[in-house]
């Protein structure tokens, strides 16, 4: 029975018995939750301005925020907006809070949205770079973690001479990532609204019917 028994450790103990460390986090994640709700407005603003060149359906769609405990052992919420998950065709812009860890904005497009944005986005990869976004690597389309082996910068994908014709091929899905730390927190909807302004841009150009 003893190798059964249940061993805390001094730090989880402390830990356990500080109430104020759960009332804290109940907080913090309403905040969040807030947080993310302020994105909203300023993502659809841009939605309507390049309205023209994105699909009805992403332009009237939904937000949806969700959340969970443990993704890869750390609290996260999504705002989901735009977004269309379709069976193989999807359309989502992710504003992820991934506690500690740090925030980011992704655009994932798959199916039907790829092959139609695919040439927009090759062309204009020297765009993302100058912005600082990521290209997601791994071929797994729903991993979200900050590693080199999910996301490398777009300057170094570029350098390193590939292609997002090829990763799309092998990969049947494209998301383009950008990262923000923490110390941003103050100023996350409007620097959401700029990234999002550059992804909705680069839409607008080399579009396939």
């Amino acid at each position: 029975m003893d190798n059964l028994k249940v061993k805390f450790e001094k730090d989880e103990l402390a830990l356990l018995t500080q109430p104020e460390f759960f009332l804290t986090k109940k907080r913090l994640g309403v905040k969040i939750n807030d947080l993310l709700t302020q994105c909203i407005p300023i993502i659809q603003e841009k939605l309507k301005t390049n309205s023209s060149h994105l699909p009805q359906n992403i332009v009237n769609s939904q937000p949806k925020i969700s959340r969970g405990e443990n993704y890869l052992s750390f609290p996260w919420q999504i705002l989901d907006y735009p977004r269309d998950f379709g069976k193989d065709d999807i359309f989502a812009l992710r504003t992820l809070c991934w506690f500690g860890n740090g925030f980011s904005v992704s655009l994932h497009l798959s199916g039907a949205y790829a092959k139609k944005y695919i040439d927009g986005l090759a062309a204009n990869l020297s765009i993302l770079a100058k912005n600082n976004f990521y290209i997601c690597i791994h071929s797994e389309p729903f991993q979200h973690h900050f590693e080199e082996d999910n996301i490398i910068k777009c300057s170094d994908f570029i350098q390193a001479g590939s292609s997002l014709h090829w990763l799309l091929e092998n990969n049947k899905f494209i998301k383009i990532v950008k990262l923000f730390s923490f110390d941003e927190i103050d100023s996350l909807p409007e620097d959401i609204g700029i990234a999002t302004s550059v992804l909705f841009e680069i839409l607008a150009t080399k579009t396939k019917s």
